[in-house]
């Protein structure tokens, strides 16, 4: 390409940079926002840096940023998804469209092979068990509720090219049956919301892939009912919540976001459902028995709340629903096993279909799952003097020791040991991210760990093949802003651990 022409499209692209910027500016100015779904309402306008600028990593941030706010974008790819979808039924890959106006995820619609399915029920008893032990070992009974996909609960709203197979039909029920044999309470609540569903009170979203607040009341009520006749004691005092239901309409769910159509179009609230929304009223009566929960996405329609309702006692959530079963799973074990609080009477593993079933070859939430060794009790440790002499990625918070704020995705901390160690126990926070992140320690045989956010200090072991008094702390995945602690660090007493 000629000089010339370099300068002219250069010169190009910045005319049009600058253009969208100043529509952007004047929306912004109106109060308005782009149309389209698909539009981040929380992504801020990048920084800018004359080295980045100069290198052109800027241009990436901000092409970002400006596709994001750009009107014409957003607002003809709206309008252009609308009518594709009534002409054609077209929709994006991973979103199914199924009669009397249903959509399905890909992965809750596709029929898996029947050794797929075999293969994924093995890994589920294993993975399942070793949390039932890891959970005994603290005192806690383990109790696994099982929610159906809406192709499972309602096959006849499917396409009717879809073609199910008899193992893939009847997953959710096998699963549940083994996990009872291997001594895990495990309540499959598909039959009582299939029998719950009528007109005005529906359990399950035709454009979301979650169920309703009727949905989650039918199964953790069906839940309630089930342990009390597995055994379990149910405390005989009034409902701990007073319920008020008020008419409401439901926005756009997860699945018709991913259509993309022009928010508050004819189309659009084709797919808003009337529902019913609780307010839970605390009642007089104070709970002595409490619960622990470990939700999803589904608990955002008030699963723990209704369950504390049916049961008769407080329930402690553990929740992160955008991150999966796997991460809000492992990171409840953690949190009860870093806690020196008395334990629950037990605690409740909500878990989705689809997390669990996965999409074909790929696997579910649980497959990959890494728990880590389970962390010693006070008596077993002995406390080690230590202090930070390198971080990179981390400034250190002012007048807090063992405080430190990220400013790269790939921080990493080394601390110094007044003696050395063969094996270190080590309290670690990080606040609330998006991210997935992990943690690792150089050296360590443990693989690198799920570093589990927002619950304050948990309790983390890495042992070495060879004792050191430096030890290196790294984390990925994490984001800039977020803040990152240190809070004991311990070593075994175990003889034989630790270098005479």
């Amino acid at each position: 390409m000629s000089p010339f022409f370099a300068r002219l499209l250069v010169s190009l692209f910045f005319g049009i940079v600058l253009a969208t910027g100043i529509s952007d500016a004047i929306f912004s100015w109106l109060g308005r926002k782009p149309p389209g779904s698909a539009v981040e309402r929380g992504m801020p306008r990048p920084p800018f840096n004359w080295k980045v600028f100069w290198k052109g990593d800027w241009t990436v941030d901000i092409e970002e940023w400006l596709q994001n706010r750009s009107w014409l974008a957003h607002g003809t790819a709206a309008k252009y998804r609308e009518l594709t979808f009534e002409i054609a039924g077209r929709t994006p890959g991973n979103v199914i469209k199924g009669k009397n106006d249903w959509l399905f995820l890909d992965t809750t619609i596709e029929t898996p092979s029947d050794q797929y399915l075999e293969k994924q029920m093995t890994i589920l008893f294993d993975k399942l068990t070793l949390y039932r032990e890891r959970f005994r070992e603290q005192g806690i009974p383990m109790v696994v509720l099982l929610i159906p996909n809406s192709a499972t609960l309602f096959p006849e709203n499917t396409p009717s090219w879809m073609r199910g197979s008899e193992a893939g039909s009847k997953f959710i029920e096998r699963l549940s049956e083994g996990l009872r044999n291997r001594g895990i309470p495990t309540y499959d609540s598909t039959a009582a919301m299939r029998a719950a569903e009528r007109p005005g009170k529906t359990v399950f979203f035709r454009a979301d892939n979650h169920w309703t607040y009727r949905g989650a009341q039918v199964a953790t009520e069906g839940l309630a009912d089930y342990l009390a006749e597995a055994g379990f004691i149910r405390p005989r005092i009034d409902p701990v919540f007073r319920i008020d239901w008020r008419d409401d309409v439901q926005s756009k769910g997860g699945i018709l976001k991913m259509l993309g159509f022009w928010e508050g179009s004819k189309l659009s609230k084709r797919f808003y459902e009337p529902m019913q929304v609780p307010s839970f009223l605390p009642t007089s009566q104070r709970p002595t028995a409490r619960v622990g929960w470990s939700g999803t996405s589904f608990s955002n329609y008030e699963s723990p709340d209704f369950f504390a309702t049916a049961w008769g006692a407080s329930v402690e959530k553990i929740t992160r629903p955008a991150k999966g079963s796997d991460f809000t799973a492992g990171w409840a074990l953690k949190h009860f096993e870093s806690s020196e609080s008395m334990p629950p009477d037990f605690v409740v593993l909500e878990f989705p279909e689809y997390h669990l079933v996965g999409k074909n070859q790929v696997g579910g939430d649980l497959n990959e799952i890494r728990l880590g060794l389970p962390p010693l009790k006070s008596s077993q440790l002995t406390p080690c003097h230590w202090e930070a002499i390198n971080g990179k990625g981390l400034q250190a918070v002012a007048g807090e020791p063992g405080k430190w704020r990220v400013t790269s995705r790939d921080p990493s901390l080394e601390i110094q040991l007044t003696e050395p160690a063969l094996e270190l126990q080590l309290e670690i926070a990080l606040s609330q991210t998006r991210l997935k992140s992990q943690i690792r320690v150089r050296g360590s045989t443990e693989t690198r760990l799920p570093c589990f956010d927002g619950g304050g200090f948990l309790k983390y072991r890495f042992p070495r093949k060879k004792s050191a008094a430096r030890w290196q702390i790294s984390w990925s995945r994490v984001e800039p802003g977020q803040i990152l602690e240190i809070g004991s660090v311990s070593r075994p007493k175990i003889a034989g651990l630790n270098p005479e």
